[in-house]
C-alpha cells in the first residue's frame, strides 16, 4: 500500500508540474496492484468455502475454486478488450497534416495554432492553442501570435462545421494536407 501510496504521489507532483497525465502513466499501478488481486481473490475463495462448508456437501468442494475461477475469467473478458484496443488512432491524420506541413514550410519553426501539440512537435514547429471567440476575435488572435497555420481536426470539424466554413480566403489559404479529417489553414500576413 506504501508503495501504491508513493506512486500515486508522483503522479500527482507530475500532473501539476506538466499538467498532463497519460494512459500509460498509469500501467505501472496495475503490476504493484497484481499481489493484492491475488489476495482478494484467494480471500474470496476462502470465504466461499467457508460458506459452503456451512452446509456440509461433499460434492460442493470445488465449488468455491469455480467460483474465484470463474470471476477472473469474467474480470479478465472485461479488460482485455478494453487494452488490446488501438490506442491514438484518431492522432494518426493529424500528424500526417503536421508532416505536410513541415515539408512545404520555408520557416525552421513555423508556429502552429491548434488544439493537439502533436501538430507543432511533428511539424517541427511552436504550439499556439485554438481560443473559443469569434471569427474576427481569431483572426486578431492569429495576427498577434504570429500564426503561421491553423490545424483543424476531425473532432473541431465536428463540433464546429460552421466555424471553418467562415475562414476568408483573404485571411486563410486552405492547403491539401491530409484527408478530410483534417483542415489545414496557411495564415495569409
Amino acid at each position: 500500500w506504501a508503495v501504491m501510496a508513493g506512486y500515486f504521489l508522483c503522479l500527482w507532483y507530475v500532473y501539476y508540474s506538466v499538467s498532463y497525465l497519460s494512459r500509460r502513466h498509469f500501467l505501472p499501478l496495475i503490476f504493484l496492484a497484481l499481489p493484492l488481486i491475488g489476495a482478494g481473490f484467494w480471500e474470496v475463495e476462502k470465504q466461499c468455502s467457508a460458506w459452503i462448508g456451512k452446509w456440509r456437501y461433499r460434492r460442493h468442494r470445488g465449488l468455491p475454486t469455480r467460483f474465484a475461477l470463474g470471476m477472473l475469467l469474467v474480470t479478465l473478458a472485461i479488460l482485455v478488450p478494453k487494452a488490446l484496443k488501438p490506442q491514438r488512432i484518431d492522432k494518426v491524420p493529424l500528424k500526417e497534416a503536421a508532416l505536410c506541413i513541415q515539408e512545404r514550410s520555408r520557416m525552421p519553426h513555423p508556429v502552429i495554432m491548434s488544439n493537439e501539440p502533436l501538430v507543432a512537435y511533428y511539424a517541427g514547429g511552436k504550439h499556439v492553442g485554438i481560443p473559443g471567440i469569434p471569427y474576427h476575435g481569431f483572426v486578431e488572435f492569429a495576427r498577434q501570435h504570429r500564426v503561421d497555420y491553423v490545424v483543424f481536426g476531425e473532432r473541431e470539424i465536428v463540433q464546429a462545421p460552421q466555424f471553418v466554413t467562415f475562414f476568408q480566403s483573404d485571411h486563410f489559404r486552405k492547403l491539401p494536407c491530409g484527408d478530410k479529417q483534417v483542415s489545414v489553414f496557411a495564415v495569409i500576413p
